[in-house]
């Protein structure tokens, strides 16, 4: 079967500005699964948290260094995540440190618990409203996004899975043709190995790769140029109960960029996070957790 692709050049600006936030649902809020698949999940265990959580808030802060020592400097961002008793996100808010909203995400579901839309509000870019479709299974199928101002269409994204429930294929339609389409492939156990993306004409956009241990933890990413050249490789180490305890991340030439270090409470939730930008501290984000009684 030909396929016919669109003309970029031809796209307006306005679905330019749209196109961000529809690659962050596929890249995010539809990413590939695992063995367990994502329609198997709630956002609790898709979020990596443990208990029965009612919300938490991350804040940001700059990094005071005195006398050698890491410290919290200025807040200059928080933001805020609910969950409904059944583990489902329900809100998400992005705040400046004078307190304003700059950004919100809100979420709706059926009676199956299937997440059937996802608002956002964004001052830095134009308002959508993403709808979502499954199969019997609970596999997210197709996504439909949404000029918030209009309530135009602007892109169609269609999912296909394997027999395991793994998403194996994406493709994103603007005015009915395909604009990028999304490939990936999965190991025995059902963990992803690769994400392919290519552009409408065909040609290898990017491509990552992963590696596992035996526990099924996440210990590497490598990420490729459209050449298939190393263009960074990021490593995950883990403590005897699984938690993460720190990320590394390396452009081509070996060099460390930037870097993790986390700590947590009793629940197995991480509070603290130290980011490491050129093997300098960054910035540190703190997370405080609201549980379900």
């Amino acid at each position: 079967m030909k396929l016919n692709f669109i003309n970029f050049e031809k796209m307006e600006i306005k679905i330019l500005v749209l196109l961000i936030s529809i690659l962050l649902v596929i890249l995010v809020g539809c990413s590939s699964q695992n063995l367990h698949t994502q329609s198997q999940k709630n956002d609790w265990e898709k979020d990596n948290l443990k208990e029965k959580i009612k919300s938490f808030t991350e804040f940001y802060y700059h990094v005071a260094n005195e006398n050698g020592r890491i410290q919290k400097g200025k807040l200059y961002d928080k933001c805020t995540s609910k969950y409904n008793n059944e583990g489902n996100k329900i809100e998400e808010k992005y705040y400046r440190s004078d307190g304003s909203i700059w950004k919100k995400i809100t979420y709706k579901y059926d009676n199956k618990g299937n997440n059937i839309e996802k608002s956002y509000f964004d001052e830095n870019l134009e308002n959508t409203i993403h709808k979502f479709k499954f199969d019997t299974q609970g596999n997210r199928i197709e996504c439909y996004t949404y000029d918030g101002s209009d309530k135009s269409l602007v892109t169609k994204s269609i999912y296909k899975y394997n027999d395991r429930g793994n998403k194996i294929t994406g493709y994103v339609y603007i005015s009915g043709e395909i604009y990028t389409k999304f490939v990936y492939k999965y190991d025995e156990e059902g963990n992803k190995i690769e994400e392919r993306k290519y552009y409408s004409d065909g040609r290898l956009d990017y491509k990552h790769t992963y590696k596992y241990d035996n526990k099924g933890n996440k210990i590497q990413e490598n990420e490729y140029y459209s050449n298939e050249n190393l263009a960074s490789k990021s490593t995950y180490k883990y403590d005897n109960k699984g938690n993460i305890i720190e990320e590394i991340n390396y452009n081509d030439d070996k060099k460390i960029i930037y870097k993790f270090g986390y700590e947590y409470d009793k629940y197995k939730n991480w509070t603290k996070q130290i980011f490491y930008k050129n093997n300098k501290p960054y910035k540190i984000i703190e997370r405080k957790y609201e549980y379900y009684e």
